[in-house]
């Protein structure tokens, strides 16, 4: 079955994003017409990814609670159940706000600040004045082009008090209304966007259900298709259990539900990382024991509390709580239960993140021998998704209302700054415990504790905003963490007497590591020869050489510069799989020869392996070699 780009209707092209939105019942479309009213569409175009949502009620309440406090609106003033976010780059949570198939502005969270606020476009200033907003006025009637210019006081008609700097504002001028800040020194008013005044809100309060009216027919056409996709998997892979990994998280309900329309009772697998929401796992049992089906339950236990003095703080570069706490246990259940393979939906969608935007129907699982994954919601928006629970009348889990995004672990680095803010009212004693590990290993790994309150632990190289956020702010930028391996890289790559050409480096450790072990595991890159007496091991690979001794130097030659450098990570891998082992047995599992073992430590038959670099490939340690040789090359 292909699997290429989509273009009949409903389904959306990755570039060039839009919806359509129906002007006279005030709902989003997922066709060119209504399936209400008739009317046709008027495309609304997305920021990309477009993965747009509709605003659950409590994302509605903070979005309200924002307004009032900014721009002073009338506590009569709502806004519509159909109220949609789009995710856009920000430097924590930024929503954008879509009213009316109008972009109203944006709401975002300040992780220094701990607070959220709204920045309006020209048009949902214009909304915002029509509804009763506090504003600026314009001495003139500003017909000029005023738009990404500086509005001195002399120009306002007055500078109230609640205009304080720093303070987003809405401004009126004649026929037209900006939006636009504050600027410190009494510098006057900045302004953003400009739209003429006569844009109001239409005054049109539909229902989930109206929408769902709106999309029935192009809802029906998306779950007919993949439950044909479904279908068609499952009849060429006669005989493998057919299962549905299920998160609790809205995306697999969706994936459930389809399983179950092609007419088989699919098997539920559901990790507990240990880490889950207490609203989630119960959620999951529920939807188990009300569907009448089978749930197969992996756990992770304390792993993640455990291992946290190992590995230190996860990151979004450096998640290896994932490994440790959802694919070794999920790896685990597998293999008690479906030696000779199986079938899995998932609920994975491109727009979800760049790393996913590939994914196809069909994928090999890469660290699950045997296990063949069924994507089909890869191409369904969040809205999509949630209009169809809705069709289907689905329980979901109900921390989605208190508008969490992300329901799966509670303290998770890819999540929000903005969500475990929350957390502080939604679940206070989780908040409780995390904050205080995070002060404690802060501590240890030398982390400025102003960088750790906004969030700066999530990344172990910061990106270039919360680099540029720390220089504003004055914190230290994240270095190596104290008590962490350290790779010092000489620089640039010398030319070999002998031909080909060497680079030269050292890994140093906080603790000692036994050098047979680290002998032993680089075999796994090719032939290995170990002197006890001079503390040297040697690996060889081809034309590719490595030399490694018990004080940490190494010294790694090849052909071209362009094969050196990818072997030392190799080699810093194979080092550090010897130091940090968690014992989690991925690589056990992942290889096919049986040459890996895990006991106390891990070890490689090396009579039987054959380098295929499967075990390095699953271990969750060797992912942190890159980031080791990136930062040593510095």
């Amino acid at each position: 079955m292909s699997d290429g780009p989509r273009r009949n209707g409903w389904q959306h092209r990755m570039g060039g994003e839009h919806i359509f939105w129906c002007d006279g019942c005030g709902l989003p479309i997922l066709r060119a017409r209504c399936g209400r009213c008739g009317r046709e569409g008027r495309p609304v175009e997305l920021s990309p990814p477009g993965d747009v949502r509709p605003a659950p009620r409590g994302a509605l309440e903070l979005l309200l609670s924002a307004l009032r406090r900014q721009y002073g609106m009338p506590g009569v003033f709502r806004l519509p159940e159909m109220t949609i976010l789009n995710h856009v780059s920000g430097l924590d949570r930024a929503d954008q706000v879509i009213v009316d198939g109008r972009l109203l502005g944006t709401l975002s969270f300040d992780p220094v600040g701990r607070e959220h606020s709204f920045a309006p476009t020209g048009a949902g200033a214009a909304m915002l004045l029509n509804a009763g907003a506090r504003h600026l006025r314009l001495r003139s009637d500003g017909r000029g082009h005023v738009k990404g210019k500086t509005v001195p006081p002399g120009a306002l008609e007055r500078l109230h008090d609640w205009a304080a700097p720093g303070s987003e504002v809405l401004v009126a001028s004649g026929e037209s209304a900006a939006s636009g800040r504050v600027l410190g020194g009494g510098a006057g008013v900045r302004i953003r966007d400009i739209a003429p005044r006569g844009i109001r809100f239409s005054g049109l309060f539909p229902t989930m259900d109206n929408a769902v009216s709106a999309n029935r027919e192009a809802l029906e056409a998306m779950e007919a298709l993949a439950v044909r996709e479904i279908n068609s998997v499952v009849s060429d892979h006669p005989g493998l259990p057919f299962t549905v990994s299920f998160s609790g998280g809205k995306d697999s309900l969706v994936a459930l539900e389809l399983a179950a329309r092609t007419g088989r009772d699919p098997v539920m697998l559901f990790c507990n990382t240990g880490l889950e929401f207490p609203e989630t796992v119960a959620h999951v049992r529920a939807t188990a024991r009300e569907r009448g089906l089978r749930l197969l339950e992996g756990g992770a236990a304390d792993a993640f509390w455990e291992n946290l003095g190992r590995f230190g703080l996860p990151a979004k570069d450096y998640r290896w709580c994932c490994k440790v706490c959802k694919l070794a246990p999920m790896t685990s259940l597998l293999a008690g239960h479906f030696r000779g393979g199986v079938l899995t939906v998932e609920g994975r969608r491109r727009r979800e993140s760049f790393s996913r935007q590939n994914i196809r129907l069909l994928e090999e699982s890469p660290f699950v021998p045997g296990q063949l994954n069924i994507e089909p919601v890869r191409d369904w928006r969040a809205l999509e998704v949630w209009l169809y629970i809705r069709m289907r009348r689905l329980p979901y889990n109900p921390l989605y209302d208190a508008d969490m995004e992300r329901v799966g672990c509670w303290m998770c680095p890819s999540t929000l700054e903005s969500e475990f803010e929350a957390l502080k009212g939604t679940h206070p004693e989780l908040h409780s415990r995390w904050a205080g590990r995070l002060r404690e290993e802060g501590a240890r790994a030398g982390l400025d504790e102003r960088a750790l309150s906004a969030g700066a632990w999530r990344w172990k190289v910061l990106p270039p905003k919360m680099r540029e956020l720390a220089g504003r702010h004055g914190w230290r930028s994240p270095g190596p963490r104290t008590g962490e391996p350290a790779l010092y890289v000489a620089t640039g790559i010398s030319p070999c007497l002998t031909g080909g050409c060497s680079l030269e480096a050292n890994l140093s450790f906080s603790e000692e590591v036994p050098f047979e072990r680290v002998a032993n595991l680089l075999g796994t890159l090719g032939e290995v020869r170990h002197s006890e007496d001079l503390g040297v091991a040697i690996a060889r690979r081809g034309q590719l050489s490595a030399k490694v001794f018990e004080s940490g130097q190494m010294l790694v030659t090849g052909p071209r510069p362009d094969t050196v450098r990818p072997f030392l990570r190799e080699v810093v891998g194979a080092v550090l799989r010897a130091a940090r082992c968690s014992r989690c047995l991925l690589c056990v599992k992942a290889c096919k020869k049986g040459a890996m073992k895990v006991w106390q430590a891990p070890g490689v038959d090396l009579s039987r392996c054959d380098h295929c670099g499967r075990c390095a490939k699953s271990c969750v340690v060797v992912k942190y070699a890159d980031k080791l040789v990136e930062r040593g090359n510095r």
